[in-house]
């Protein structure tokens, strides 16, 4: 299983600008919109792999807000979803 840090963001804006720092260390992002996931109405959720310590470190350095941080596993795939990623390196 892979680990996830998922980013609670405020606005799109500070999500894609986060995306764009995280990029040019490396990591592949994605942004999800949260309906009503604030009382003060929508956020973003900014999904990434890897360990949140050095992803909040990174946007804490280029002075990116963030709501919340969290650590998730992903699940667990198939055997026949594993082979599909074979090559004949792998036989």
């Amino acid at each position: 299983m892979m680990l996830e840090c998922q980013v609670g963001m405020q606005s799109d804006t500070q999500a894609r600008k986060a995306q764009a720092i995280l990029q040019r260390y490396g990591y592949s992002c994605r942004i999800q919109r949260q309906v009503h996931a604030t009382p003060e109405g929508c956020s973003y959720l900014l999904q990434t792999k890897g360990a949140c310590k050095p992803i909040a470190d990174l946007l804490k350095e280029n002075d990116i807000p963030f709501l919340s941080l969290r650590n998730v596993r992903d699940a667990p795939v198939s055997y026949t979803h594993l082979r599909a990623h074979e090559t004949t390196l792998h036989l």
